[in-house]
This record gives C-alpha cells, structure tokens and sequence, in this order.
C-alpha cells in the first residue's frame, strides 16, 4: 500500500514537472523548417533599429511571463505533493491505531523472581491478570482495582519493572509516594506472595474439609 502510495506522487512529481519544463525549453523554429515549410515563420522584418528593440523588448516580456508561470506551476507541485504525503501518514497512524485496538493480547511485562519463574501482567481484552510462569503457567489472581488498571493503560510503553511496582505499590499502599523505591517493592511483591500462598492453602483446606464431610 506505502509503495502504490508513493509511485503514484512520483507520477504526479513527473506529470507536472513536464508540464512547465515543456514550456520552458519550447525552442523557436530553425531556418530549415522555415525554408521546407514543415513549420510556421512569420516574415522576416526589415533590419530597422526600431524593430530590433521592439523584438527585444516582447522577447524580454514572453520570458518573464514563462518564468512567473513555470514557478507558479512549480509552487503548486510542491503543495500537491506536502498534501500527498500528510494524507499518507495520517493514514498509516490512523491504520497503526486501529491495529493496536484490535490487538486482544498483551504482555505488560514482569519481573524475574527466581531460575526460569517470573511473575507477569497480561491484558486480555479490557482485564488484567497476573501470572506465575514457572514450568508451566498459573493465574494468581486478576486485578479488578480501577486506578491500577488506569495506570497501566496510561503506562503502557514503560519499563516492566516499573509498571509491575507501580501496580503493587497502588494494591498495598495506594497513592503514597516511596523514597526507597527498590527495598519497598521487594517487600511488596513478599507480601502479595504471601498473600496468594495464604489464599491459596485455605482454598485447600476448604476443599480438604468438604472431601472429608462427603466421606
């Protein structure tokens, strides 16, 4: 699409281009043509001084004319082919952003928390899961906070590390600022650890509990 696009400004670059360089290098007749008759001559004035400063005079006005015409032919090239290209690239952009909306999968990033585990954002459409990849993938909880989730639509395209602290910074202790950006969010990702592991050992116990009443 980009090459069709740009062969057709390079067909509109010569079609003009020709169009006043034509005119500007039109060459009277010569004398043979004058004398075959292939072409059309007026007849040859008297060799007066009055007729040789009349014939400079309109020879001067016809070549100024031709240059204010070819310039001004030029001009309108330039803002034809300026037009062109500023269609072009509002029309990739516009076709990158609809790309982007359609994109259902995105990986935000994550952070490395131990030999081949980390710990990752993912959006599926319009929600946010966090996940453990390890030797295989498992969902830890999905992230329903409404300020976290504005947050990371409006952070896409930084660092992963810190879209994830900015995430457990909001989800522990909201908005407040931290000095010890690097020891906090250590001690952030601990606790939500923590908090899964704990959640899910009663989630056990609770299915424990109902085997145990079922038998």
């Amino acid at each position: 699409m980009v090459r069709k696009i740009g062969l057709i400004t390079f067909l509109f670059f010569l079609m003009f281009f020709g169009l006043f360089t034509i005119n500007t290098f039109a060459e009277d007749p010569k004398v043979s043509d004058c004398i075959e008759g292939t072409a059309e001559c007026d007849d040859a004035p008297e060799a007066t001084n009055s007729n040789e400063d009349s014939t400079e005079i309109t020879g001067n006005e016809t070549s100024n004319s031709t240059f204010i015409l070819n310039f001004i032919k030029m001009i309108l090239v330039l803002f034809l082919i300026l037009g062109l290209i500023y269609f072009l690239l509002k029309f990739l952009n516009k076709r990158s952003k609809m790309f982007n909306q359609v994109k259902a999968l995105d990986n935000l990033g994550g952070v490395n928390v131990g030999p081949n585990k980390s710990v990752q954002i993912i959006r599926i459409g319009k929600k946010f899961y966090l996940i453990g990849v390890g030797d295989n993938v498992e969902l830890l909880q999905e992230i329903q906070d409404e300020d976290v989730i504005k947050d990371l639509m409006s952070r896409k395209e930084e660092q992963p590390v810190n879209i994830l602290s900015s995430v457990f910074q909001q989800q522990a202790e909201g908005n407040t600022s931290n000095k010890n950006e690097g020891k906090s969010f250590k001690n952030l990702f601990s606790n939500e650890l923590d908090k899964l592991k704990s959640n899910r050992k009663a989630l056990i116990n609770q299915q424990k509990q109902k085997d145990d009443q079922d038998e």
